[in-house]
């Protein structure tokens, strides 16, 4: 409206009226000399659908003389819009996550890459059989998707309604973007006969999805209590959590956002983490497939050694295809072949230790062995020269730890003997190998040989004949 008089005016009414039935309106804004001012009235007008034109004035409602410069008329018909459709709630399931059909509210909920999808009846006093774009077939529709900002968007699709089945509206989209916001889908339906139109609309709050992630260790043991790390991410809302451990017993589970776990046994184990919108109840899951290795069982078996021998141990462990490694007890004395032999510089204890390492889990075992001290032999005659004769044999014989038992052989028709210094008589003469075994408690060994000279005695005899 226009102020073409020279004074501001207020605090006047305007009025529409539609066939003559009147509705006012009280202006109070002031409006300056020249100025133009909108006004809308809080009362929507209301057409009636007729055949007849109806006739309609808007004007301002003051005492005038000359309605024909504030005054505004006119008559138009109003057909009939498309009426009666709407969007049911389909029967229609998707996995893993069906969209929220909310009959008490007015909006549905749905996550990206899940379509909301809906059934819609033809329009009143039409069918599915007369749909079509153009005549003679009754009625068509098209859909489109909006933002709140009435910014248009994909993924709003329809499907033709047919003898059997209604038309069916879908929503679907996998822009990020549009989490935590609401779409709204417009379905236009139009009229072939009059061209009227008719637009159903239904509110779509995309929810944030959740990305479901967790972290284990690179290198889990049979045995070892394994920390799982949740590393499951969404924008908004909260989350709950399942955990299932892969394992066939229904009581492996946990809803602890990062639980620990023992595993049964060594194997391939495939663990889930479900996470589940709150609220809402949209459910997203994570799989790895976790290697629990086994640890091996060690075992060897040692045989102790004399001084001056390797010492030999075999490997019992099972399973065999570990990787070894020995360790002697002594500094730097290492192996890594299956089985060993190590002989020390020392006589003494030591302890012998049996790493096995299968895939990263590691198995220890560690026995005392023996390195045997061993007599060092001497012996010396100490009387006796002639075939009659006693000869004396004095043991010299020493070790450093443990006792020592002696073996004499006098090369003398097998005879021998076990005394420590013995006594011995020779049966003829001759040089004699005379040996002296000496053997420690643990049957450490070493011998000495002495050449002994046996002289031979004088005979003496005589005879004698009868005298005279």
């Amino acid at each position: 409206m226009k102020n073409n008089f020279a004074d501001t005016i207020y605090n006047f009414y305007v009025a529409y009226s539609v066939n003559g039935k009147a509705t006012r309106q009280l202006v109070t804004d002031k409006i300056l000399p020249g100025a133009t001012q909108k006004i809308t009235f809080t009362t929507p007008i209301s057409l009636p659908i007729a055949a007849n034109p109806t006739k309609i004035k808007i004007y301002l409602d003051i005492p005038d003389d000359n309605t024909k410069n504030d005054t505004l008329s006119f008559s138009t018909i109003v057909k009939p819009a498309p009426g009666g459709g709407f969007y049911a709630f389909s029967a229609k399931t998707t996995t893993p996550n069906n969209a929220l059909y909310q009959k008490s509210r007015p909006f549905d909920v749905t996550v990206i890459n899940v379509p909301v999808i809906y059934d819609v009846v033809a329009p009143t006093k039409y069918s599915n059989s007369t749909y079509g774009t153009s005549l003679p077939n009754n009625w068509f529709a098209s859909v489109q998707a909006y933002t709140k900002a009435g910014k248009a968007i994909t993924g709003a699709t329809f499907t033709a309604p047919t003898s059997t089945a209604n038309l069916e509206v879908q929503f679907q989209t996998s822009d990020a973007t549009l989490e935590d916001s609401t779409i709204t889908v417009v379905l236009k339906i139009t009229d072939n006969n009059n061209g009227c139109d008719t637009n159903i609309r239904r509110d779509v709050l995309i929810y944030p999805s959740i990305n479901a992630d967790f972290a284990y260790p690179a290198k889990i043991c049979n045995g070892d209590d394994v920390l799982f790390t949740n590393k499951s991410k969404v924008n908004s809302g909260s989350m709950d959590f399942l955990w299932n451990f892969g394992t066939g017993n229904a009581a492996d589970t946990s809803n602890a956002p990062e639980p620990v776990f023992r595993f049964p046994k060594a194997g391939k184990f495939t663990v889930q983490l479900r996470c589940r919108t709150m609220p809402y109840g949209f459910v997203f899951t994570k799989k790895y497939d976790v290697d629990v290795n086994a640890i091996p069982t060690v075992a060897f078996d040692k045989a102790n050694a004399c001084l001056g021998q390797d010492l030999v141990f075999t490997n019992k462990t099972t399973p065999n295809t570990a990787k070894f490694t020995w360790d002697f007890g002594v500094a730097g004395a290492t192996a890594s072949t299956t089985d060993a032999k190590y002989k020390y510089s020392k006589a003494g204890t030591y302890n012998v230790t049996l790493s096995a390492d299968l895939n990263g889990c590691v198995a220890k075992m560690t026995q005392k062995v023996y390195q045997f001290e061993r007599p060092t032999t001497k012996f010396s005659l100490t009387s006796g020269t002639c075939d009659n004769d006693k000869f004396v044999f004095a043991n010299k014989t020493t070790i450093g730890n443990g006792m020592v038992g002696s073996s004499w052989n006098f090369d003398d028709n097998g005879s021998v003997s076990t005394d420590d210094n013995p006594t011995y008589s020779f049966s003829k003469p001759g040089k004699k190998n005379v040996k002296l075994v000496s053997m420690s408690e643990f049957g450490c060994k070493d011998s000495m040989t002495l050449v002994v000279d046996v002289r031979e005695s004088p005979k003496a005899g005589f005879t004698n004949t009868p005298a005279c």
